[in-house]
C-alpha cells in the first residue's frame, strides 16, 4: 500500500518514511545541535552537521589521502583524479 503526502503528492511505501518526510512541510525540527542553533528534521543530518564542529573527517580519498567531513564532498573531490568533468560552459565548451 502506498502512502501519499497531502502537501506535495510524493508517495511512500512506509508510513514512517511519510511521517519523516512531512516534517519538511511543517518545519518540525526535532534534532537540535548543542554547538550551534541549527536544527534538523532528521537525526542523521544533525550527526553529519556536527562533524563541522568536531572536525572529524570520516571520508578519505584513496588517491591522495585528503579527508572530508561529508561523503558528497569526497565524491566531488575524487573527480580531480579522473578525466570526468560533468559541467561544461555553454559559451566556450570548457569543462
Amino acid at each position: 500500500q502506498m502512502h501519499h503526502c497531502s502537501d506535495c503528492g510524493k508517495r511512500f511505501t512506509k508510513i514512517a518514511v511519510l511521517k519523516r518526510h512531512q516534517r519538511i512541510h511543517t518545519e518540525e525540527k526535532l534534532h537540535n545541535g548543542d554547538q550551534c542553533k541549527k536544527s534538523f528534521t532528521q537525526q542523521r543530518n544533525l550527526k553529519s552537521h556536527q562533524r563541522v564542529h568536531t572536525g572529524v573527517k570520516l571520508y578519505h580519498c584513496d588517491q591522495c589521502g585528503k579527508s572530508f567531513t561529508q561523503q558528497r564532498n569526497l565524491k566531488s573531490h575524487q573527480r580531480v583524479h579522473t578525466e570526468v568533468k560533468p559541467y561544461h560552459c555553454e559559451q566556450c565548451g570548457k569543462s
